[in-house]
């Protein structure tokens, strides 16, 4: 008899809830929560979970406590039972490792697009609203991947610099060019990028040109850019 007037209820609280601006995960999550539980009372007219994401809503903001839904405790198909076993392992590695402190914003996106996927293959007939949770789930967890990548690679970037003593670099050498008195000669020049940029910058592509109208009436040559 509660159910339906509760979940409408826990919705009201979560709407009447102070929205913060500081990066906060628990806001973060609680928003989703409260989306998903407004999509399934209005839109699917689905109480029951309405209300239960409703309180996860609740217990994020308001007790600061977060789970991913266990498979083994939803009516699943052994298939999707074996599939979500994965990913249920995978999150709980996630947050052991804090990625919710790191990635607050993508990491409530993650745990809610997998909740919505548990919940949508337990009814198992809304095909287009499976692939969005799950699509969610993997989009966000990429993005977090990708970050994680790119903060290796500025690490290891910072790291040959200090030990070098210089910017990230592209050496372009000339090898055995034959000048006026027939003497072999090597010419080099280096070319420097600033940090974490792929494209030179004005002076750089002028010490470039400069470095081709030094060599260019010098006769054959080759050239090797390391």
């Amino acid at each position: 008899i509660c159910i339906n007037s509760c979940a409408y209820l826990k919705i009201s609280e979560l709407e009447r809830k102070e929205i913060k601006t500081e990066e906060d995960f628990y806001q973060y999550l609680s928003i989703e929560y409260k989306n998903f539980a407004k999509f399934e009372l209005y839109d699917m007219h689905d109480e029951i979970d309405s209300y239960y994401f409703a309180k996860k809503a609740l217990y994020a903001l308001k007790e600061k406590r977060f789970y991913p839904e266990n498979p083994k405790e939803w009516n699943l198909t052994e298939k999707n039972l074996k599939v979500l076993n994965t990913e249920f392992t995978n999150i709980n590695k996630m947050i052991s490792d804090k990625y919710y402190i790191q990635f607050p914003k993508l990491f409530a996106k993650i745990l809610s697009g997998y909740d919505c996927w548990v919940e949508q293959l337990e009814e198992n007939w809304q095909t287009k609203d499976i692939e969005e949770c799950r699509n969610k789930y993997f989009r966000n967890l990429n993005t977090i991947k990708v970050k994680i990548s790119d903060k290796k690679n500025i690490k290891h970037h910072n790291l040959v610099s200090k030990n070098n003593g210089i910017k990230e670099s592209s050496n372009i050498i000339t090898k055995n060019i034959p000048i006026k008195n027939k003497e072999k000669s090597n010419m080099t020049t280096n070319l420097y990028f600033q940090f974490d940029a792929s494209l030179l910058d004005t002076s750089q592509i002028e010490n470039l040109n400069n470095f081709l109208n030094s060599i260019k009436n010098l006769g054959n040559y080759d050239i090797y850019i390391y």
